[in-house]
């Protein structure tokens, strides 16, 4: 992997883009920072989350009530009956 400094690539880079074409990565730095890479574009797929598909499973069932329904009943009461048990 070659680095060049963000100017020499401002000046290069139709080359660096030639270089990645060929499949070689370029590292750029800013002051001796890391600030980007050029690197070749391969066949990724444009949604990467579809190679997770048909590997998940269901654990329990995903149309139960999230809320008990002994939880949503206290809170339909009003404030001064909802007290605090020790």
């Amino acid at each position: 992997m070659d680095t060049v400094s963000v100017y020499d690539a401002k000046a290069r880079f139709s080359e660096l883009v030639d270089r990645a074409q060929a499949g070689r990565a370029t590292t750029i730095t800013k002051r001796g920072r890391v600030v980007a890479r050029l690197v070749p574009a391969g066949d990724e797929d444009e949604r990467p989350w579809m190679t997770l598909r048909g590997r998940g499973r269901w654990v329990d069932n995903p149309f139960a009530p999230v809320v008990e329904e002994r939880d949503v009943e206290v809170l339909k009461r009003p404030a001064k009956a909802r007290t605090r048990r020790s």
